[in-house]
């Protein structure tokens, strides 16, 4: 029941908070949920269990829930004011259930129905703004394309009826290796994941949007998760010993997001091209053919997901408090919002996986193999990591540095402090001791790896 709990407070709690009329009471209200969460998250990772008969948990989602549990935390803390009026804040929660209850659920045809409704909170917020119907559109277009190619994938690759459970544990067990049902899963994954050449609404709806909230939609990495529990199991030795469709993409994107991430003149847009780097070489880490390589793509999950919250909502408080900042020109804010700048910088450079940090672990293993299993495309991964290093220097440059114009000091509040410190120090932690973020990623690298199918595929 505990789990069952995790995953429904959130829902429950989303109620009450959006008919609170105080925007104060609705961030201490959301504030106590999320905490529980985490709570309630962490103990469920070393605890497992299982909740209502439809809510269980393995290797691969006891790392996730605390994960989402700790960015929603984040999100309700740090929030800027004007954003942080109680229906968005019930918004968020009703989120985070989802999210939840997306990475727990132990059945596919809920797992298909959660992947739709993921898109629901990005959807409402473009329909309600007049200023951005194309990008409505065009998102509408993308999110609709995706979920009906996971829905008849799921639905080819099934082979019991509807009627009887699907399990998300035995997938491998109970579905059929079809050709078509696999290929139409890793497109609907493609344009989750805003892989090539299915990218375009990414940075639209990062432009059209809060950084903050937008977070949620690529951070937890639905997609990537989604991959791992239908496609990967019945693809023999997890994507077999070359990189299949899926490879040369990935790192293609991770290079091309990478290179136009440098020439961003918007904060918000190089984020979202960070975003999709970023995603991109999970990707490339879940269809390696070895345990390094799925160890490293899962350590690369969660580090980047979580580094990449950080940069996130450093980039909305900076915009909160200074507008939308040029990069064309030095800005000086360093002198007055001193802990803002070092939260950009060592987020930025735990995403890019720079020494010390938790990312440098998860790229270190990705490498390692990456290089080994495919050394001629492996060599595009120290392209995009680079070209990355050099984006996060440079808008750090020149965001913080330079003549600062005259005006008050607007530094980190208390609540913000917490917010961004307390997971900063956790993945500076993993980086100087990685050994139970590895044996943790290991361990959920062992779980897909036992569960893949060595069977063909067959149309």
């Amino acid at each position: 029941m505990m789990l069952a709990l995790c995953v429904l407070l959130p829902a429950f709690a989303s109620v009450f908070v959006w008919r609170t009329r105080s925007s104060e009471r609705a961030r201490a209200g959301a504030t106590a949920v999320t905490s529980a969460i985490v709570v309630l998250a962490l103990a469920l990772s070393r605890l497992g269990g299982a909740g209502l008969g439809i809510f269980e948990l393995d290797a691969v989602s006891a790392l996730l829930l605390p994960f989402v549990a700790l960015m929603c935390w984040m999100l309700v803390l740090a929030a800027p004011k004007r954003w942080a009026r109680p229906a968005a804040l019930a918004r968020l929660l009703a989120n985070e259930s989802l999210l939840l209850a997306a990475f727990a659920v132990n059945d596919v045809r809920l797992l298909v129905a959660l992947w739709a409704l993921s898109y629901a909170p990005v959807l409402h917020a473009l329909a309600t703004d007049d200023a951005n119907r194309s990008v409505f559109r065009a998102f509408l277009l993308y999110a609709a394309a995706s979920t009906a190619a996971f829905t008849a994938g799921t639905l080819l690759l099934a082979s019991r009826p509807l009627g009887e459970h699907w399990s998300v544990f035995e997938w491998s067990a109970v579905a059929r290796p079809h050709a078509l049902g696999v290929a139409l899963v890793v497109m609907a994954v493609l344009i989750r994941k805003a892989t090539l050449p299915f990218h375009s609404w990414l940075p639209a709806v990062f432009d059209a949007r809060p950084t903050g909230p937008t977070l949620l939609l690529i951070a937890p990495m639905l997609g990537a998760y989604s991959l791992v529990r239908i496609a990967l199991p019945l693809m023999p030795a997890v994507l077999g010993q070359h990189l299949f469709l899926l490879g040369p993409l990935s790192l293609l994107t991770a290079v091309y997001a990478a290179g136009l991430a440098l020439v961003q003149t918007d904060l918000r847009r190089l984020v979202a091209w960070l975003a999709m780097s970023q995603s991109a070489l999970v990707l490339v880490g879940l269809e390696c053919p070895h345990g390094d390589g799925l160890t490293g793509g899962i350590v690369t999950w969660l580090s980047a997901g979580m580094a990449l919250t950080g940069l996130g909502l450093t980039a909305w408080l900076i915009e909160a408090r200074y507008g939308r900042l040029s990069l064309r020109r030095h800005h000086g804010l360093y002198r007055r919002s001193p802990l803002l700048g070092l939260v950009f910088l060592l987020s930025g450079l735990s995403l890019v996986g720079f020494p010390g940090m938790a990312g440098f672990i998860g790229n270190d293993l990705l490498l390692r193999a990456v290089l080994r299993a495919f050394p001629s495309s492996g060599l595009l991964m120290f392209v995009a990591s680079a070209l990355s290093g050099i984006t996060i220097l440079t808008a750090f440059f020149r965001v913080f540095y330079g003549t600062p114009e005259r005006g008050r000091v607007i530094d980190l509040l208390p609540r913000e402090r917490v917010a961004l410190f307390v997971p900063l120090a956790l993945v500076v932690w993993q980086g100087v001791s990685p050994t139970a973020l590895v044996n943790a990623g290991d361990r959920a690298a062992q779980t897909i790896l036992s569960r893949a199918r060595p069977a063909e595929l067959h149309p």
